[in-house]
């Protein structure tokens, strides 16, 4: 019993690593300017030719629809009191 119980477990773990290995995949891979800590634009080194430092691959992933927004309440208009004297 305690095979099955095992096999089970494996097959699970491996499924979620397919996934996860998947959703890797799905993600989009786009080239960005460099940059550095102050937000300045790296230039690429002459010296390294079979390299561009200028340029970086980022992953993004596809922007998922923004969620609906809800109705605001309506406000209540205020009612004039009548004061008698």
């Amino acid at each position: 019993m305690t095979s099955s119980v095992r096999a089970k477990m494996v097959e699970q773990i491996k499924a979620a690593k397919k996934a996860v290995k998947e959703a890797e995949e799905n993600l989009k891979k786009t080239w960005v300017r460099a940059r550095n800590d102050k937000g300045q634009l790296i230039a690429d080194d002459p010296s390294t030719p079979d390299v561009d430092e200028a340029w970086v691959e980022v992953k993004e992933n596809t922007p998922k629809p923004a969620p609906k927004k809800k109705a605001a309440p309506k406000k209540k208009t205020a009612t004039k009191k009548s004061t008698k004297k």
